[in-house]
């Protein structure tokens, strides 16, 4: 997870730290990347993969913090 240094408004990433050093990188030159053509195909499906399994488990830490922290709601 980083901030996104073309946000506005202070958002962060949740993300592959490859895919940090490289935003960071575009985002200072401007210039646009395509991750399937950084990673490959094949590593790029991968990835994809990996994180789609991942979302639920994403989604009970989040659930589970907001829970711990509700004095902020």
């Amino acid at each position: 997870m980083f901030k996104d240094p073309l946000s506005r408004k202070g958002n962060y990433l949740i993300t592959i730290s490859e895919l940090e050093v490289l935003h960071k990188e575009c985002c200072e030159g401007r210039v646009q990347y395509n991750q399937r053509d950084f990673f490959g195909a094949e590593k790029y499906k991968e990835y994809c993969d990996d994180a789609i399994q991942d979302i639920p488990m994403l989604a009970k830490h989040i659930a589970e913090k907001l829970r711990d922290n509700d004095e902020f709601f």
